[in-house]
């Protein structure tokens, strides 16, 4: 397994407190505040069955403003490092969504990995999976979890 570097799979800037993304976080639909009612243990639950879909080393949910709701990493990542990834991913996003287009979701790939980033109601899920994950499948497992952590029912 190659060596992860977070660092240059994430831009890291000084300036961490830039008042666009504290607006967004303002701006949490009712969802999120849902998803946080969830328990940290039935989140993490949750986020454990993406790793059901071969390939996907693990996930984060958070919010739209980049706050962590949880997440499902190898221990390699420490809450200083998930929280980072967040806050970047919700900038990514906030960036994606100026000019009022939406953002459903997308893939990084870095080296043999790829992130694949969703837009759910409670905010956003991201998918840390191998190059040879499927990804239509990690798409759809995304959409399922984002009904599961919001607490809609799954459309059958």
């Amino acid at each position: 397994m190659a060596a992860w570097d977070i660092k240059r799979l994430f831009w890291i800037t000084e300036d961490d407190g830039d008042e666009e993304s504290d607006s967004v976080a303002q701006q949490l639909p009712a969802t999120a505040s849902q998803a946080a009612d969830l328990s940290a243990s039935a989140l993490t639950d949750v986020l454990a069955c993406l790793r059901e879909v071969d390939g996907v080393v693990g996930s984060i949910a958070m919010t739209p403003g980049g706050q962590v709701l949880g997440w499902d990493l190898p221990r390699l990542f420490d809450a200083s490092t998930v929280s980072g990834v967040a806050h970047r991913l919700a900038q990514l996003r906030a960036s994606l969504i100026a000019d009022g287009s939406g953002f459903a979701g997308g893939t990084l790939t870095y080296d043999d990995y790829r992130v694949h980033i969703g837009s759910v109601p409670a905010g956003l899920v991201a998918v840390l999976a191998e190059e040879r994950c499927n990804s239509p499948a990690v798409a759809m497992a995304i959409k399922v979890i984002g009904r599961r952590i919001t607490g809609a029912p799954d459309a059958r």
